[in-house]
């Protein structure tokens, strides 16, 4: 059973009131008042357990798919120290992530009880508090935990151990550094290798960008710029002016590849913290990314000409 506390911010008891009694901010129902019938997804739809007419929440479940939230605040123990739990859901399936291993699942949500099943987890070696965290999420999940979804607020668990999310809107294409996390041919995606290092970046301006292949670095020059602000766009891009280091075979495929996607007009999607960039040319050649945490590693700054990861000398 998860056991998670509240840092004691003017939030997080906001939050810890609000849970079971209705929202104070204009919730139209309370645990003691059934509300309206004809309103899933809110709070008095999600949370009254006295209720057994479930025609009231035909859609409970698609009142999630597609969103995302993020949760630092909790009741019953503190969050390991500078984490941020990330869950998002698909039509069929969620994905946690608290700062160290990926938690993934079918689930099931009838606006009261989210049931997770084939739950499966990454066995990534964490230090013992991100560890420990990801255990006790995962038992929380796995054991069919009271859930409440409140406009853009999902409660899950009981009122003494309970986490609470908020959802968010997505990450900004510009300025944020997205990391690479595979490339694609139509619809198969294929990962990159480990330890890669390669991300994208656009400069807020919106105007240039920084690219590393894992192999080698250079600058991007931004054309146009459809859908700023939004989660789908268009950029028009030229030619990346890169270093030229000879690396290991399957770096220097992947250096061509990000290369050629990052040339021309690309469609972009941003899904949460997922960035698909899809270039227009036959065979629709794209990168999968993924945003990059601060102080997460992974990019880092540009390495000089010859310190890149993997390179041999070039012949």
């Amino acid at each position: 059973m998860l056991a998670l506390s509240g840092c004691g911010s003017a939030q997080g008891a906001a939050i810890g009131d609000g849970v079971g009694t209705g929202s104070s901010s204009g919730s139209s129902g309370s645990s003691g008042s059934p509300g309206s019938p004809g309103s899933p997804g809110s709070a008095s739809s999600a949370s009254s357990p006295g209720s057994s007419n479930s025609s009231s929440r035909p859609d409970a479940r698609t009142a999630l798919v597609g969103r995302h939230f993020t949760g630092t605040t909790a009741i019953g123990r503190q969050l390991a120290p500078g984490s941020t739990v990330r869950l998002g859901f698909t039509t069929t399936t969620l994905s946690l992530d608290a700062g160290c291993n990926q938690l993934s699942g079918n689930y099931s949500f009838d606006g009261r009880t989210l049931r997770v099943k084939r739950v499966a987890l990454t066995a990534m070696a964490c230090p013992p508090g991100l560890g420990a965290q990801d255990s006790r999420l995962t038992a929380l999940l796995s054991g069919a935990p009271a859930a409440a979804l409140d406009g853009s607020t999902l409660t899950i668990g009981s009122p003494t151990k309970r986490l609470t999310l908020h959802e968010q809107g997505g990450q900004e294409l510009l300025g944020t550094t997205w990391a690479i996390q595979g490339t694609s041919v139509g619809t198969v995606t294929s990962p990159l290798p480990k330890g890669t290092g390669a991300s994208v970046t656009f400069d807020g301006g919106g105007e240039h960008g920084i690219v590393r292949t894992g192999c080698n670095s250079g600058g991007l020059a931004v054309s146009s710029l459809t859908g700023q602000g939004q989660r789908r766009g268009t950029i028009a891009l030229r030619p990346a002016v890169m270093t030229r280091i000879a690396c290991r075979a399957e770096l220097m495929f992947l250096d061509h590849t990000v290369i050629a996607v990052l040339s021309g007009s690309v469609h972009y999607a941003i899904d949460g913290e997922a960035l698909t960039i899809v270039n227009d040319a036959p065979g629709k050649h794209g990168l999968t990314l993924k945003a990059q945490r601060p102080g997460a590693g992974g990019a880092g700054p540009t390495p000089p000409p010859g310190e890149g990861p993997g390179p041999v000398p070039a012949s």
